[in-house]
């Protein structure tokens, strides 16, 4: 029983500490994918 409970709050831990990082991390590579398409925008319409 105790070893279930260490396995049961490790995997909680783990996810507890995984996940948000995961989330944060493909938020912002979003918001890098259309910062680089919003330039690239910016040159075509300005034909540079």
């Amino acid at each position: 029983m105790k070893r279930f409970a260490f396995v049961s709050g490790f995997l909680l831990v783990t996810s507890a500490i995984a996940m948000p990082l995961y989330f944060w991390k493909k938020f912002r590579h979003e918001n890098d994918e259309n910062r680089r398409y919003d330039i690239a925008d910016f040159f075509a319409d300005e034909s540079l």
